[in-house]
């Protein structure tokens, strides 16, 4: 059975959990200070580890951001810009097992976006419903793959 997902007001405002962001933060502040420590001290094999987890803290905290969906295109704003795809532009998306991660593809395009799992806002159930009915609608092929999870988007940039 097919639902319309019409009702909705669009357009959607969702933005990353706090757990994402938490933990891109505690990585961030934690880490990089202990391999300052550990590089000043000629502890360099040591440092490497706690400056991997605090680049990966950097990096989360980089991509966290926003998600605005409408009927027409998703448009999804971070520290390191603003990155928009049409639901035309969609040919497949592909998502993980564990439902992390989806990544909207199309055209040589691709648009990474937390899956509901990892968002929060106030639009949250009725973004839930678009994720779930928009692909059916348009006829969207599904792929699940772990490789999502080291894929970003690309091609995507929007200049504001």
């Amino acid at each position: 059975m097919t639902e319309k997902v019409s009702p909705l007001n669009y357009p959607l405002h969702v933005k990353d959990s706090l757990i994402i962001k938490g933990v891109g933060w505690i990585s961030l502040c934690c880490c990089l200070p202990l391999t300052i420590i550990l590089f000043s001290q000629r502890e360099i094999i040591i440092a490497i580890m706690p400056l991997i987890f605090g680049l990966l803290g950097l990096i989360i905290v980089l991509n966290t951001g926003s998600l605005e969906v409408d009927q027409f295109a998703l448009t999804r704003k971070t520290l390191l810009g603003t990155y928009q795809m049409r639901w035309d532009e969609v040919e497949r998306i592909e998502h993980h097992e564990q439902e992390s991660t989806i990544l909207l593809c199309g055209a040589g395009r691709q648009l990474a976006i937390p899956s509901p799992a990892y968002s929060s806002g106030k639009n949250w159930n009725d973004y839930v419903a678009l994720l779930a009915t928009v692909p059916q609608q348009r006829g969207i092929t599904m792929k699940r793959t772990w490789k999502v999870l080291f894929k970003w988007s690309k091609n995507m940039r929007v200049r504001t």
